[in-house]
């Protein structure tokens, strides 16, 4: 989910800084910091990722069903890197992500909105790394012009990203076969399921049930 300790780091999501990338961890020989992004995965993934000589991938678990697998953006391919079992705690920390979030915002192309069903929003930052701003709901809220402040989210591979008003039951329903026409099509698939987002949540939606947002304090 999106807790408390989340809300800089989708805060800082629109903030595209001018001065060199850093990162607060520690950062694996070759891999440049300044191209490390946070994928979103399922937990499929996660718990299929082998140890490869003692080491592990940097991960950071979101809610039951995503969790960030932080990657290098290399412009031509995504690379996964592993780091030391020791080093893991930190990729889990406020500031990793923080920090993979600045270096998506920083080198994404302009944002597009479509809609190609009515209700719902399909954004595209140019195809590598949409499925990564539902980390980021001050862009998801611009991509909609502020008119949500709790969005339904479906993510079915790495390249889409739909957006829908939760209270709008057609809507809803339109989102939840998009989305999954999208996960069984689609490459590099995450899920099928809705997700809730807000500056304070980031919440799996149940199959055949209504969302319910969850207010802010």
């Amino acid at each position: 989910m999106c807790p408390s300790d989340l809300r800089k780091s989708c805060a800082a999501a629109l903030l595209l800084l001018a001065s060199a990338a850093t990162l607060a961890c520690d950062v694996p020989p070759g891999v440049a910091a300044d191209r490390i992004v946070p994928l979103v995965r399922n937990r499929a993934f996660v718990e299929g990722a082998r140890e490869l000589k003692g080491q592990v991938l940097p991960v950071r678990w979101l809610n039951s069903e995503l969790a960030v697998v932080f990657a290098e953006n290399t412009l031509v391919q995504v690379k996964y890197f592993r780091v030391a079992p020791e080093q893991a705690t930190c990729w889990e920390g406020h500031a990793a992500l923080h920090d993979a979030l600045r270096n998506v915002t920083r080198t994404m192309k302009p944002m597009q909105v479509f809609d190609p069903t009515p209700g719902i929003t399909l954004l595209s930052i140019g195809g590598a790394l949409e499925s990564s701003l539902i980390l980021a709901p001050q862009v998801l809220r611009q991509a909609v012009q502020g008119r949500l402040d709790t969005m339904l989210v479906g993510i079915p591979n790495r390249h889409t990203l739909f957006i829908a008003d939760p209270q709008n039951t057609q809507a809803v329903e339109a989102l939840r076969q998009a989305v999954a026409e999208a996960h069984s099509k689609g490459s590099n698939p995450i899920s099928a399921k809705l997700f809730l987002v807000s500056s304070c949540e980031l919440s799996v939606v149940a199959d055949d049930t209504v969302p319910t947002p969850k207010p802010c304090s």
